[in-house]
Order: structure tokens, then sequence, then C-alpha cells
């Protein structure tokens, strides 16, 4: 019995010691002196980018999918700085747990606007485009200004943003279906 007990005692703390030194392996290692540039981004961030309207924060909540009721969308800010930080050249499975790894210390260290701002001036890196940049590109209006509609579309577009170039169509229903997800 008490071998048994013993052996349950250490798989306990392998299994709690694990993820939480792997976390703070990253904390020191990685997160903590990308404070500085994290922080330049939020600084940087536009009026519009900055402080975006419920309507296009909501549109981004429910534009990622849902695990366990809760939306993914600063898993995808994660994603987006590790990009931004060049962190991504690790094999998949070290990525993933970097990544993993970012997205709770980022919902640790910063507030949900933090994050929102993060999301919006990350927007669409690929084009070096901030949300509201994207917006007014798209659309000719800055976020503040945008429809519901119109905004379901801008996040929408985000999903693959040369597919919904090529295919204007498809992202009309994308854009739907966003707006289908909106309660009254």
């Amino acid at each position: 019995m008490k071998v048994l007990r013993n052996t349950i005692l250490i798989l306990v703390t392998i299994i709690l010691l694990v993820p939480l030194g792997t976390i703070s392996y990253f904390y020191f290692d990685e997160f903590r002196p990308k404070q500085k540039f994290i922080q330049l981004i939020i600084d940087g961030a536009g009026r519009e980018d900055a402080n975006p309207p419920h309507t296009v924060t909501y549109f981004i909540e429910v534009s990622h999918t849902e695990i366990f009721g809760q939306s993914t969308w600063t898993k995808w800010v994660a994603r987006q700085l590790s990009v931004k930080l060049n962190l991504n050249h690790r094999k998949t499975i070290t990525r993933h747990i970097s990544q993993v790894s970012w997205w709770l210390l980022l919902n640790i260290k910063h507030s949900k606007k933090e994050l929102f701002t993060i999301y919006c001036s990350l927007a669409n890196q690929w084009n070096n485009e901030s949300l509201n940049e994207l917006s007014l590109r798209l659309i000719n209006k800055p976020l503040s200004k945008l429809s519901e509609g119109e905004a379901a579309k801008i996040i929408a577009y985000l999903y693959a943003p040369s597919y919904f170039s090529k295919y204007p169509e498809k992202l009309e229903a994308r854009a739907k279906a966003l707006l289908g997800k909106k309660k009254t």
C-alpha cells in the first residue's frame, strides 16, 4: 500500500511540475524578454485599433472556434505574436508548446483590452496592415464607422485573406455566417 501511495505521489508531482516547469521556461526564456516589444505594439496602435468598437470585438470573439464555450481568439493573438517575433522556426511540437505557453502567459499578463489592441494591430501582418488599415482599404471606413455587416465582413476576411480576395462571394457567405451567430 505504501508503494502505491508513493507511486501516486510521484506521478501527481510529475504531472504538476512538468507543465509548470515548461511555462516557467518559456516565461523567462521568451515571454519576459519580449515584453518591451509587445508593449511597443500596444503603445503604437492607432486610436481605432487601440479602441475597437463593440461590434468589431464581438465578431472577433465569435469568429474563432469555441472550445468548452470559450473563444480561441487569444490563441490567435499568441500565434500572430510568434510569427511577428520570429518564434516559428522550431519543430512542430516545440512550436505548439511555445504557443500554448504564450497564450496562457498573455492571458495572465495582459488585459482583454490590450489583447484586442494586439489583435487589431497584427490583424493582417502578411500585408503589414492593422485591422483599421484593412477596413479603410476594403470598405473605405474606419472601424468606428462600420455597420454590423461591414464589421463581420472585415473579421471574416482575416480567416483566409488570399482566398477571399479571389472569391468575394465566399467572403460574403462567411460574413453572413458570422452575422448568423449574432445574439439578439
